[in-house]
C-alpha cells in the first residue's frame, strides 16, 4: 500500500491558509485537496513530475471542481508546485516510502528521482512576496531556519541546547538522515529540555548524557516513562552556560 508523510500542522499551515483564502474555502478542504493530489501523484506519476499534466488534470486529481487554471496557478504561487512542475519537496512527502520501495528493488530509479528533485532544490531562487520576513517555513512539513539547508533545517537550534558538545558532525550526519518534521523537531527539543531537569543528566556533571549523535541515533525521545514535564523555558540557564 503506498503511503506518503503527512503532519498534523497542515490545516494552520500559513501557505495553506492563505492559499484557502484565495480560493475562498475552508483550510482543512483544502488540505483534502492537497492529499488527494499527493495520493494521486504517488499512485500515477511517482517522481513527482507533473510537467506533462495539463492544469485540468491536476486539478481532477486533487478532487477540485473550480477554475483549473486558478488552482494550479495558486498551488505555483504558494510553492506546492514549482514552475517545472515538480511537487514542491516531494522526497518530503514520499521520499521514505519509494526508498522502501526502491532501495533494493530498483536503485537506479530510486537516484533517478533523487537527482531530479535535488537538482531543483539546489538551484538559485529569486525571493517572492512571501519571503520579506524571516524565517518563513516553505511547506507544511519543513521549516527552513535563516543559514541553514534543508537537509540541516533546525539541526542547530538542537545542538545550542544539547548539553553535552561533542561530534558535532556525526550528529548532523544522524540530523540529516532522521530529516525531522515540525512536529518531530519540537518533540526532540522538548525532551531535551526535560531531560536536562533530570537527576540522571545532572549527575557527575553530565556524565551520564549521551552523545548527541548516540541520542539521535537511538531515538531516546521515544523513550517510555522517562520525561513527562514540558518545559516553560525550552534551553534554560543549564545551556545558556554551555555544559
Amino acid at each position: 500500500m503506498a503511503w506518503i508523510e503527512s503532519h498534523t500542522e497542515i490545516e494552520r499551515h500559513r501557505k495553506v491558509l492563505l492559499m484557502a483564502d484565495e480560493l475562498e474555502m475552508e483550510p482543512v478542504h483544502l488540505s483534502g485537496h492537497l492529499h488527494a493530489l499527493w495520493h494521486a501523484v504517488l499512485e500515477q506519476q511517482e517522481d513527482g513530475n507533473l510537467s506533462t499534466w495539463p492544469d485540468s488534470m491536476v486539478a481532477r486529481q486533487a478532487q477540485f471542481n473550480g477554475d483549473c487554471s486558478k488552482f494550479v496557478s495558486l498551488l505555483k504561487k504558494h510553492k506546492f508546485l514549482e514552475e517545472n512542475g515538480l511537487i514542491h519537496d516531494w522526497l518530503d512527502y514520499a521520499g521514505r516510502y519509494l526508498k522502501n520501495k526502491y532501495h533494493t528493488a530498483n536503485p537506479r530509479k530510486l537516484k533517478a528521482i533523487e537527482k531530479l528533485h535535488k537538482s531543483t532544490s539546489s538551484q538559485p531562487k529569486g525571493r517572492s512576496k512571501s519571503d520579506n520576513q524571516p524565517n518563513q517555513p516553505t511547506t507544511p512539513n519543513q521549516p527552513h531556519t535563516k543559514g541553514e539547508s534543508p537537509t540541516e533545517n533546525g539541526f542547530e537550534e538542537f545542538w545550542s541546547g544539547y548539553p553535552r558538545k561533542e561530534k558535532k558532525p556525526a550528529a548532523l550526519k544522524v540530523w540529516i538522515r532522521l530529516h525531522p518534521s515540525d512536529e518531530l523537531r519540537a518533540r526532540i527539543l522538548d525532551d531535551v529540555a526535560c531531560r536536562r531537569k533530570t537527576e540522571e543528566w545532572k549527575r557527575e556533571t553530565g556524565r551520564y548524557i549521551p552523545q548527541p549523535s548516540t541520542y539521535l541515533n537511538q531515538r531516546r525521545w521515544e523513550d517510555e516513562g522517562t520525561v513527562t514535564a514540558q518545559p516553560s523555558d525550552p534551553w534554560g540557564k543549564y545551556a545558556k552556560a554551555g555544559h
